[in-house]
């Protein structure tokens, strides 16, 4: 039986760096990426907490790179050191990542992305 696939863009897979070791303090988004060649992110986070405040994390779409859509949850209501890996659709023209925290409390986040 053969294995199902996924379409996925004939554009050569690209690394992306949306936060890096980013120490958080207040909520905001990432740098922008265009990712118009791109229908899939494998995306993985890494939250370092030292002092708690809780974050939650989401994949934000744009087509101006101005109004962003939501798009999928990667982490919500964080209050623990925590890294995961999963594969996200793509959307748009743009694409960031947007980090909500409760407090003033640094903590630390690191989002990276094989786009296909």
């Amino acid at each position: 039986t053969p294995v199902a696939s996924i379409n996925q863009s004939t554009q050569a897979a690209s690394e992306v760096t949306w936060m890096s070791g980013v120490a958080t303090t207040a909520s905001g988004g990432s740098t922008a990426v265009l990712v118009t060649n791109w229908d899939y992110a494998d995306l993985q986070y890494v939250i370092d907490q030292t002092d708690v405040n809780t974050v939650t994390l989401k994949l934000q779409f744009s087509n101006d790179n101005v109004n962003w859509t939501d798009g999928a949850t990667l982490v919500t209501d964080n209050a623990a050191d925590a890294a995961a890996l999963a594969q996200h659709a793509i959307f748009g023209k743009w694409a960031r990542v947007y980090a909500t925290v409760t407090n003033t409390n640094p903590v630390t986040v690191t989002v990276n992305a094989i786009l296909k």
